[in-house]
């Protein structure tokens, strides 16, 4: 036996450092060698020398393997780690293309898979192979991560229809730039919609065309009944091809109703067909009717045309024509009426025609004697032309008369003939006519806007008479007389006993008019020079008050005496003097005026100098600047007032031409900012909406002025838009700011709860509920903002030190029951007996009674003397030079491994050692005391 473990191979030595000091030696390029790495990989119960040799052979499929089916946590970490870092790295530092598509295609390593796609470049650029770890994964946070973040356009378009939720769609036409992805997001969309909505549309449209038919069974119009059930049969046949996307019964429902309907449909167009050609045939003989009608009229126009050319041009031959075109008619109009059952009211019209018919031909006859009268009408319209139009009234009484014979005879000539007078003849005859009319006509309305002008005058002096304005009315007298003789005897006698009235009360005024202005004028003098004696306080005011004295004064007449001229002249003297104090006034105010008109025409000489090439908004400033100026220029003489305000309307019109474009141009501008900022009250997010917003307020604020009327009007619009907007930015934000203080009393509540279940946790399952509680808590917490969550760190934190206090007592507490039931384990374990392990023992515990000493070399007493050194415990005077040699031993393979044994691996080394001797019991309570310290 000790020869056997002198000469065992290392890489079988007990001693797992042993073993890794074996793989050391060993290579996978011998056969034999390779094949023993293999057995430590994968069978070796030391995680180290598991790894050591999985190293050694450097081997991806292994690693790999190792990955999936390691029991060792550790073993089963460090081949993860090793698998993805040969997947991650570079070329020439792990694996090549195919190894890679191989292991992805054959790997169930999900989380692997994902950790690809994720970080390999190689990878996201093969689709298939995206498309494979995606279907292989299956989760719904990876696609989306893939294909916002990893995939180009052209790809995002490939897994476009992967999305199944219409949710996922809008959020891609919200997030994604570019536009081909958005609008093919858009038409996926809008094609999803109308597939969810066919059945709908296709039942609603066959019940809508079976509706159809079946009104159309009221229809009575042949045609339209034919034409219009060709179109709702097509219609029916073009959606019963959709039928499948509609279930059995419905289909098969509407498929019945259909056949139901051809067979109604078919008795009703039997019938309308039926009656369709009786009045066909009716049709037909009406139209016979209306031929011979027609043909009967047009011969009567024709007849007509020629009556009306020139009759007396016309021969024989053509005489003879019309006579047979007229025999042709009557008889095709005879025969008609004679064939066809017509109503009584149309039979009495087409007889009436026809008997137009008979009388033309009467007239035929007569047509010699008609020439002769038309040669006869034309000399009279020769005579008319040949007359002088009247310029006067004497010459229009004496036109008239001679008109009116011309008349008379024309009428005489005409009435023989006038069912088929020429129409030519009356429009040259008229003609010649109508400038004399005109002239007459024109010398009436002279005569009657005369009379009219007397009269309302001569109503003026009446009432001039009645206001006491007596000097006013015997001039406009004066005037009127001399009208009234211009006017004609006739016009005089109509108005001859209101002119003689008239006459009278004005030939009395002129009696009484010395009698009234006597008295007056002294006064009247007295007041102009009371007025010149008092100050000047408003010139206006004063020069009003001198031109109402001398209208009042002129109103009193001139009675052509002395002492009437004295008192005109001291009259004139008084009033010159009473305003030589407002001359200077207006003198100065003419000054100004000219002064203001000088200002005005420097505006229109820089006007007519300005360069219009200038950029826009030059102009525009121009423009503004060129109206202010203007109106801060005073006012100017009144004749010149309207010519001036031309003249600069006209030479500033260039500049308001582009400057009112300028202001168009930025109205449309501001409606266009007016337009984006209303669509925005439809962003769900008010944030970004409000944002926008701003940059939008910004944009205003650079456009510049889009004049007086528009201006103030857009911005009023821009406002009340905005603040909706900022509006619904605060009830939004203050919704938000509600569920965060509903979140935060939550947090408060979870809080109270998590520290009572703390207060009163006192076993495992108690303490599981309340780290269950901590973690609701940090849930909750992880949804607040940060300046909340900090608010609520202190309160959190305790809690958390407090349930970490109370679990490290929990596991202090379990672990001191475990070794409790252990010792006792190993106090009632004698040679010879098995181990009596109790239940409360930990299963890992109770692996270690398995005996096996082959596990160590070490010495109870030597393990014993070592966990004192590691405890930090006194050793028997007896064991101090063991103590020494061992605890060098453990210092030097700490330097060399570079780490030392657990107390937990001598513990577990201890028990494996088997039953205890009676000399162990010592030991026992040696190792107690180690483990207790």
């Amino acid at each position: 036996m000790i020869f056997k473990r002198l000469f065992q191979p290392k890489y079988k030595h007990p001693d797992a450092q042993q073993r890794l000091h074996a793989i050391a030696e060993l290579t996978p390029d011998n056969p034999e060698q390779k094949s023993i790495l293999h057995e430590l990989a994968f069978n070796d119960g030391s995680a180290d020398v598991s790894i050591a040799a999985l190293e050694k052979l450097n081997s991806f499929p292994l690693w790999n393997k190792m990955a999936e089916i390691a029991s060792d946590e550790k073993v089963r970490k460090a081949a993860r780690r090793k698998v993805e870092q040969l997947l991650l790295a570079g070329k020439g530092a792990g694996l090549d293309a195919q190894q890679k598509r191989d292991f992805i295609m054959q790997s169930k390593d999900f989380a692997t898979l994902e950790l690809l796609l994720r970080q390999d470049p190689l990878v996201q650029q093969d689709l298939s192979l995206v498309r494979h770890i995606l279907e292989k994964v299956d989760k719904t946070a990876l696609f989306n991560h893939v294909f916002y973040n990893v995939l180009d356009a052209s790809a995002q378009l490939q897994f476009l229809p992967e999305f199944d939720s219409d949710s996922d769609l809008q959020r891609i036409i919200k997030k994604v730039d570019n536009d081909d992805v958005r609008q093919a997001a858009q038409a996926l969309l809008a094609e999803r919609e109308a597939q969810a909505n066919k059945p709908k549309e296709i039942a609603a449209a066959a019940k809508l065309v079976l509706a159809k038919l079946l009104a159309l069974r009221d229809e009575q119009d042949f045609g339209r009944f034919s034409e219009q059930r060709q179109t709702l049969t097509d219609e029916f046949g073009q959606l019963a091809e959709q039928f499948d996307c509609l279930a059995d019964t419905e289909a098969a429902t509407f498929n019945e109703k259909y056949a139901q309907l051809t067979g109604k449909l078919d008795s009703t167009q039997q019938v309308l067909q039926q009656r369709f050609d009786e009045q066909q045939q009716q049709r037909e003989a009406k139209q016979r009717i209306e031929s011979a009608e027609a043909s009967a009229r047009r011969v009567l126009s024709s007849l007509n045309d020629t009556l009306d050319g020139e009759i007396q041009t016309l021969s024989q031959e053509q005489i003879t024509d019309l006579e047979q075109q007229l025999l042709n008619a009557s008889d095709a109009l005879s025969t008609a009426l004679s064939d066809a059952d017509i109503d009584p009211s149309s039979r009495a019209a087409l007889e009436s025609l026809l008997n137009r018919l008979m009388m033309s031909r009467a007239t035929i006859d007569k047509l010699p004697a008609l020439q002769t009268a038309c040669e006869k009408a034309l000399q009279l319209i020769e005579n008319l032309a040949t007359e002088a139009i009247p310029e006067n009234v004497e010459q229009m009484e004496e036109v008239s008369r001679h008109l009116s014979e011309l008349s008379e005879r024309y009428r005489s000539i005409k009435n023989a003939f006038a069912d088929w007078w020429p129409e030519r003849l009356d429009k040259q005859w008229q003609k010649a006519r109508k400038p004399f009319q005109q002239a007459m006509n024109a010398l009436q309305e002279q005569i009657k806007q005369s009379e009219s002008r007397v009269r309302n005058k001569l109503r003026a002096v009446e009432s001039l008479i009645k206001q006491g304005r007596f000097r006013p009315a015997m001039g406009l007298f004066k005037k009127v007389s001399s009208w009234y003789a211009a006017l004609p005897e006739k016009a005089q006698l109509r108005l001859q006993r209101q002119y003689q009235q008239v006459q009278q009360d004005v030939e009395e005024l002129q009696g009484w008019q010395e009698y009234i202005a006597q008295p007056r004028k002294p006064a009247m003098l007295e007041q102009a020079q009371q007025l010149a004696s008092q100050p000047v306080t408003d010139h206006s005011k004063r020069a009003e008050e001198v031109k109402k004295l001398r209208a009042e004064w002129a109103s009193l007449g001139v009675l052509q005496s002395d002492e009437d001229s004295a008192l005109n002249t001291a009259f004139d003297d008084a009033l010159e003097r009473a305003f030589a104090p407002c001359r200077g006034y207006f003198a100065q105010r003419q000054q100004q005026r000219q002064e203001s008109l000088a200002q005005k025409q420097a505006i229109l000489d820089e006007l007519s100098q300005f360069d219009l090439e200038q950029d826009t908004h030059e102009v525009e400033h121009a423009y503004r600047h060129f109206l202010q100026r203007w109106q801060t220029c005073g006012e100017v003489e009144r004749g010149q007032r309207d010519k001036v305000a031309k003249a600069f309307s006209d030479a500033i019109a260039p500049l308001k031409q582009q400057a009112e474009a300028f202001y168009q141009q930025n109205a449309e501008r501001k409606k266009s900012l007016i337009t984006q900022a209303s669509a925005l009250a439809d962003e769900q997010d008010a944030e970004v909406a409000a944002e926008q917003a701003k940059q939008l307020q910004q944009s205003w604020k650079n456009i510049g002025f889009a004049g007086h009327k528009k201006d103030n009007k857009l911005w009023r619009e821009f406002r009340r838009v905005n603040d909706a907007i900022f509006a619904n930015l605060g009830e939004q934000r203050q919704a938000h700011r509600n569920e965060v203080d509903e979140q935060v009393e939550q947090a408060k509540q979870l809080i109270t709860q998590l520290r009572t279940l703390i207060d009163e946790s006192g076993d495992n399952e108690s303490l599981k509920h309340a780290q269950q509680q901590q973690k609701m808590l940090h849930s909750q917490l992880d949804t607040l903002p940060a300046r909340q969550r900090q608010k609520l760190d202190s309160a959190v934190s305790e809690c958390d030190k407090a349930l970490a206090k109370k679990r490290l007592q929990a596991q202090q507490q379990q672990r001191q029951r475990e070794l409790e039931a252990l010792f006792s384990t190993l106090e009632s374990w004698r040679e010879g007996a098995q181990p009596p392990v109790a239940d409360d023992v930990p299963p890992a515990y109770r692996q270690w009674f398995k005996v096996d000493t082959q596990a160590t070399d070490l010495s109870r007493d030597q393990l014993t003397v070592m966990m004192e050194i590691l405890a930090d415990v006194p050793s028997p005077q007896s064991e101090q030079e063991k103590r020494k040699a061992l605890q060098l031993q453990m210092m030097a393979d700490k330097l060399e491994n570079g780490e030392q044994q657990s107390q937990e691996a001598l513990l577990m080394q201890w028990v494996s050692k088997g039953p205890l001797a009676a000399n162990d019991i010592a030991l026992l309570q040696r190792l107690r005391r180690s483990v207790d310290a």
